[in-house]
């Protein structure tokens, strides 16, 4: 889903304080409304830009998009012990993803 008006607003608000960063490179979730997000960033840095599919938000499987109100106790039990039964990813995945991440980042800036 991309961006709607409020969320390019919101983008424009922060763009001063992005620029005042000094940052030297955007790495981005792979998905629509970040990758809009760093490209509108991007039309004022020029910088170089990556988009990494582990930066991506966390899969709640069957629960997705779901109102928390809606979501039995049982199905919230289920997800927190067996979440790949709702097709979920567990919260190691999104450690060891978001580390693996986390260590190529650590050693570009090392290697530098």
């Amino acid at each position: 889903m991309a961006l709607n008006e409020t969320g390019r607003k919101e983008v424009l608000i922060c763009l001063d304080k992005i620029v005042s960063l000094n940052i030297d490179n955007i790495i981005s979730s792979d998905l629509v409304r970040a990758k809009e997000t760093a490209q509108i960033i991007n039309e004022k840095l020029h910088l170089p830009v990556r988009f990494d599919s582990r930066l991506r938000e966390i899969n709640f499987g069957n629960l997705q998009g779901r109102l928390i109100q809606d979501i039995s106790r049982d199905e919230w039990d289920i997800f927190n012990k067996t979440p790949h039964e709702v097709d979920a990813e567990s919260w190691e995945d999104i450690y060891l993803q978001v580390k693996s991440f986390f260590d190529e980042v650590a050693w570009i800036i090392k290697s530098r």
